[in-house]
Formats: C-alpha cells, sequence, structure tokens
C-alpha cells in the first residue's frame, strides 16, 4: 500500500501548523460520520472540520479517540476545528460555549475554534446588536485562548467591513477567517483573499464545489485530475486552505490527492470569475 500524501501546513500569525487540506463534516451524523472521520484519518487527513451546529462533534472526538487509543495516530497529529453557533453570541454565551464545545468533543485542546457567523440567531441583519455581540464573543474567544484551552481563535463567513470592525477593537487579530470560495464567487471574494493575506488572517475556504454544482461543470484543464481536484487546487494555488466534504474512501482518497497534483495543473486562471452564492450570504449582517 502506498503512503498517504503529505499534506503542506499554512503558518499561522501565531505560528501554529493548519493544515492546508482538511476533511468537512457537514451533514455527517452518528455511526456514518465516526467512520468518515477514522477513515480520512487513517488515509492522511490531519484536519477535521466540525461546529456545534453540526451535531456531530460527539461522533468527531469519538474516532479521533478511538485512533489514538488503539495507537494509530497521537492527539498531537491531529487538527480539529470547531465553531461556536450564532445563538451563542456575546461573551458570556460564547465563552460557555466554547466549553461546551471541549466538552462535546471529549478532547483537553482545541486546535482552532471560530465564530459561526458574524450576526446573532433571532436579530436581523441590520440590528447593531450583531455588531457588539460579535465583539464580545471575540472577547471570549480570546480568554479561551489565553487559558489555553484553544491554540488559534478566528471566524467564519466575515466580510472585510466585519474584520476591520473587529480588528479594531480585538486584542487578537483572527488567526483564520473561514468562508465560501470557489471559481463561481472569485470577483466577489477576491478581495477579501487579499485583505486575509494583508492582515495575516489566514483564508479558509467551505463549499469548493459549489454544493456539488461545479463538479458538473468545471472545464477538466489536465487529464491526471478529477473536477474535484481541479476546484481544490484552484484554492490551494492561491494559499487558500479547503476542507472539501466527502462520504465514500473513493472520495476522501481523491481529494486528499490533489495537494500532490499542485505543480501539474496549468491554466487554472480560465476558472476565475463568477458572483454566484451557493452558501449563506453575511454581506447584508451589519
Amino acid at each position: 500500500m502506498s503512503s498517504p500524501p503529505h499534506v503542506p501546513t499554512f503558518t499561522l500569525s501565531n505560528g501554529v501548523q493548519l493544515p492546508s487540506l482538511g476533511l468537512g463534516t457537514y451533514r455527517l451524523k452518528g455511526t456514518e460520520c465516526r467512520e468518515v472521520v477514522k477513515n480520512a484519518l487513517k488515509v492522511g487527513y490531519r484536519l477535521i472540520d466540525t461546529a456545534a451546529v453540526y451535531k456531530n462533534e460527539s461522533d468527531v472526538g469519538a474516532a479521533v479517540q478511538e485512533l489514538v487509543n488503539t495507537g494509530e495516530i497521537t492527539r498531537e497529529q491531529v487538527f480539529i476545528t470547531t465553531k461556536i453557533s450564532p445563538k451563542d453570541q456575546g461573551f458570556d454565551k460564547a465563552y460557555a460555549a466554547g466549553l461546551t464545545c471541549l466538552s462535546n468533543l471529549g478532547l483537553s485542546y482545541i486546535d482552532l475554534l471560530l465564530i459561526h457567523w458574524p450576526g446573532t440567531q433571532g436579530r436581523k441583519p441590520t440590528d447593531p446588536r450583531n455588531t457588539t455581540n460579535r465583539q464580545e464573543s471575540w472577547r471570549a474567544l480570546e480568554k479561551l485562548y489565553k487559558e489555553g484551552r484553544v491554540r488559534a481563535i478566528g471566524v467564519s463567513n466575515f466580510t472585510v467591513e466585519h474584520l476591520k470592525g473587529l480588528i479594531k477593537v480585538a486584542e487578537i487579530v483572527p488567526h483564520v477567517n473561514q468562508f465560501e470560495f470557489h471559481p463561481c464567487l472569485y470577483k466577489t471574494q477576491h478581495p477579501l483573499v487579499t485583505y486575509c493575506k494583508s492582515t495575516q488572517i489566514q483564508p479558509q475556504a467551505y463549499s469548493s464545489f459549489g454544493e456539488g454544482h461545479l463538479l458538473h461543470s468545471c472545464l477538466n484543464l489536465n487529464t491526471k485530475c478529477t473536477r474535484a481536484q481541479i476546484l481544490l487546487v484552484w484554492a490551494l494555488r492561491q494559499s487558500v486552505g479547503v476542507i472539501p466534504k466527502a462520504s465514500s474512501l473513493e472520495r476522501l482518497i481523491e481529494n486528499l490527492g490533489a495537494v500532490e497534483l499542485d505543480e501539474d495543473v496549468e491554466g487554472l486562471e480560465v476558472l476565475d470569475g463568477g458572483e454566484k452564492r451557493f452558501c449563506w450570504d453575511p454581506t447584508s449582517v451589519i
């Protein structure tokens, strides 16, 4: 059996190493989630992305712990990302939510904890409380970070304006911003990628396949690559991390193989363009 691909890492502003490619676990639950996570780790994945709203943190944690117990991996080899829910905005709620994430995962620390959404569940996008709530939530994440409960902290779905406002009051600049990014959203999100890099915030993409739509429309630029791999390399080439979802062993291996194809794919610039979102639009949240 061939050795698994080596996954390069990005160095965050605090020195923590973030794997450039990981597994997204949205919609995976129960036994299926545990098996997929274990299979992913066995074939070479080292980053697993979950969230409180996915309701699978306990499954992710159990899968990791099982392989740690059998000696197949060490806890230090695995990078776990999770996110606090939009319903838990504000200092007290966010701090408690971070502790709950730790408890659900059954781990002694979290590698990366994110604020999942710039707004607060139940409040209109134009409600000014959204701004103050996420600033208070950020203070909670800073506290968890200082306490050593998390190794890095960041945000998800934050726009340039959200980031600028947060940085003005933050003691610690977010280490990561995770957001929708793919060729069909390049025109809209490229300025966000540029801003993140200028402020030492590592950009990370979700929905690299446009919820599957792009797998049927992406140009096959290289016969050595699948369409999924082309889309992943497109982001990796721009130093943007990726966390594609997969459930079958075949797809897990296919997606992971993108890290070995980076230098083999040419002409990716023809994919640039488009302003179509397939997921949530945070731009209306003040």
